[in-house]
């Protein structure tokens, strides 16, 4: 099982953090998407370099007057579930960060943008305001392209704002709210 697999509260996902974060980080990516590219370079001292290789930054769009950053991209094997794959297919999971405030309306908007960007008809995006996506499992532990800054509290995490959109079949995405004021807290918060 993987790190990220076995994670499922923060107090989890802050002992792997605690213990990856103490090691130096060396990694680079190489992002194209259409005709842009860029090359995000993370040093042993922790500095970060990106360099667009072409076109624009494609890690970056607008959308419903926000601006958002692609952090993370992953791939998805379809399922059962999903109407429209072949079992076979892919489909991304992206990550996002944006300053705006988050609502459905926003993600949703952001999410038919995001699809159209990346040629598919299918796509999984999740929201947050920074790069602490603690609690969900194919984001990495430690985020190697930001600079060092202290996680939330778990307090603080569990009342941000995360927002998590599914576009199938090239139809309006459906996004949830997936943490933030209104949701229920872990027990142990909920008794604070």
């Amino acid at each position: 099982m993987s790190a990220a697999a076995a994670r499922d509260s923060y107090r989890e996902w802050r002992v792997y953090y605690e213990k990856a974060s103490a090691r130096p980080l060396r990694t680079a990516q190489a992002i194209a998407i259409g005709g842009d590219w860029v090359l995000r370079v993370r040093l042993a001292d922790g500095r970060v370099d990106k360099r667009i290789l072409a076109g624009r930054d494609p890690l970056r769009f607008e959308s419903g007057g926000a601006v958002f950053h692609i952090l993370a991209i992953q791939p998805r094997a379809a399922t059962g579930f999903d109407p429209c794959d072949s079992e076979t297919s892919l489909s991304p999971v992206v990550y996002l960060e944006t300053d705006a405030a988050l609502t459905s309306s926003l993600c949703q908007t952001a999410t038919g943008r995001l699809a159209r960007l990346l040629g598919t008809t299918k796509l999984l995006a999740s929201f947050r305001n920074d790069h602490w996506f603690v609690s969900f499992g194919g984001f990495p532990v430690v985020y190697p392209f930001s600079v060092k800054q202290a996680p939330p509290s778990e307090a603080a995490y569990y009342n941000s704002y995360a927002f998590t959109c599914r576009l199938s079949c090239g139809q309006k995405a459906d996004c949830i709210q997936t943490l933030g004021p209104g949701l229920a807290l872990p027990r142990h918060l909920s008794k604070e």
